[in-house]
């Protein structure tokens, strides 16, 4: 539609989080006031870390504005507040961590098809191939065979 300026761009560009991890990201986010221009240069120019490890920096940066807002008074939550809150901040922390594990552990679908007829093969087979040794034993081993696969 008209409200769509990504529709032109390729699908690896359309994703937000590698928009975010660049200098240009980071600009926008000290233009929305989300992000000081210090932080966004401590970021850039004084770390030696790559782009992927920005967001771990800004999710410690918020425990540690959301600490010193408790130490402060900014923040009034009551009791437990802080345990709740470094709580939440290490569980984004884990989902950030997952996301790769995500994408990292898929199987090629060829090689699982593969595997599936290796498997079908094998206890089709074993039947007839057993026949002569079992005899008519081998229909109901089969018939186990094709239970436990």
């Amino acid at each position: 539609g008209d409200g769509d300026h990504n529709a032109e761009l390729p699908k690896t560009q359309q994703a937000i989080g590698p928009l975010l991890l660049s200098p240009r990201g980071l600009q926008g986010l000290v233009e929305a006031s989300e992000l000081t221009k210090e932080e966004m240069n401590a970021l850039l120019l004084q770390s030696d870390l790559p782009p992927s490890q920005y967001s771990y920096v800004l999710l410690e940066w918020v425990g540690l504005y959301a600490m010193e807002g408790l130490r402060d008074g900014t923040l009034d939550g009551g009791f437990g507040i802080e345990d709740q809150l470094m709580k939440k901040l290490t569980d984004v922390r884990a989902e950030y961590f997952s996301i790769g594990d995500m994408t990292a552990g898929r199987m090629p679908l060829a090689y699982v098809q593969l595997v599936q007829i290796l498997v079908d093969t094998l206890v089709w087979l074993a039947p007839l191939s057993l026949y002569s040794k079992l005899g008519s034993l081998s229909i109901p081993l089969g018939a186990l065979l094709t239970l436990f696969f």
